[in-house]
């Protein structure tokens, strides 16, 4: 049966005959006989593959990790060899994805960048994880790269991102508690000294000079010595 068939030129497509290669390349389109053919397809346009995942500090706090990774397929012949990417003949359809193999891919990335990321994050604390993702997005795409997962399935990283670090919902209450504490403290101070300004400021300029002697003496340590009413009051 003459079949024909043609792909875009974000698909490289391979067509064995009797276990040999007839042709091969990107966007083509041609006849062939179906009974002693095979079609290979692969795909190399750019794929998006978002990630979450669960991992651990160095001070055994649990984090989320969530983020995105893009690839692309740089040498098709060398992943055909490798996973199943041969269309269906009953209806030449690339999407069926009938072996279940192009599924797979993703999440052998996926399981890559799991284990870098799982060396990185055993060696930051939780503060730390929080405050570099810039710092781990370009330690474990440098590392993504150079991976031997990705080099033996022919493939080529473009970018990863990391959308979210999160610690778990109980650390982050206690988090937020800390920090709010902290904040709480520094603004006890800061509202003091400046309605100690604010005193000072609304003061006659022949009595802010007294108040400023006065608050000399006190600086001096000369604890005994009290600012007058009348001169706070103005």
């Amino acid at each position: 049966m003459l079949s024909f068939i043609k792909v875009p030129p974000t698909t490289y497509v391979l067509h064995y005959q009797n276990g040999k290669i007839r042709r091969e390349g990107a966007g083509l389109s041609f006849f062939y006989w179906a009974p002693t053919s095979t079609i290979v397809a692969v795909p190399l346009a750019s794929a998006d593959v978002p990630f979450v995942f669960q991992e651990t500090t160095s001070d055994f706090q649990s984090v989320t990790i969530q983020g995105q990774l893009t690839y692309r397929v740089a040498d098709p012949k060398r992943l055909a060899s490798l996973l199943d990417f041969t269309l269906d003949k009953r209806s030449s359809s690339y999407f069926q994805d009938p072996s279940g193999d192009r599924s797979k891919l993703p999440e052998r990335l996926v399981h890559a960048l799991q284990t870098l990321t799982r060396a990185i994050a055993q060696r930051l604390t939780l503060k730390d994880m929080l405050v570099s993702s810039d710092s781990l997005v370009a330690e474990a795409l440098q590392k993504l790269k150079a991976s031997e997962a990705v080099s033996t399935l022919g493939l080529e990283i473009l970018t990863l991102s990391i959308i979210s670090v999160k610690p778990t919902p109980e650390t982050s209450r206690a988090l937020e508690a800390e920090a709010r504490e902290a904040l709480q403290g520094s603004g006890r101070f800061g509202c003091g000294f400046d309605r100690n300004n604010r005193q000072r400021q609304n003061l006659k300029p022949q009595r802010r000079d007294r108040f400023r002697g006065l608050q000399f003496l006190q600086g001096l340590g000369h604890n005994r010595v009290r600012t007058d009413e009348h001169i706070l009051q103005g």
